[in-house]
């Protein structure tokens, strides 16, 4: 366990995080996290941002989808 002082921070207050602590989880500079309190602790974790599907298509191209796939003769009522 590492333990760190609280200091402040313009109107707030702040705690360094060291830098083996922040690889454990993979933060970086620039990183987001998120705070919540659980009974009388604090808990900060790496924020996962909720992407709408216009952002995931966004980066998609002709290299990122896959090629037609021959699955054999159809069989029900499939039309190919």
């Amino acid at each position: 366990m590492i333990t760190q002082k609280v200091s402040l921070w313009g109107t707030a207050l702040g705690v360094h995080l060291p830098p083996d602590i922040a690889q454990q989880v993979g933060l970086e500079e620039g990183a987001i996290i998120s705070i919540c309190v659980e009974g009388h602790n604090i808990v900060l974790a790496p924020a996962h941002p909720k992407y709408t599907l216009d952002e995931l298509f966004k980066a998609a191209g002709p290299t990122s989808q896959a090629d037609e796939w021959h699955w054999g003769p159809a069989i029900g009522e499939e039309h190919w």
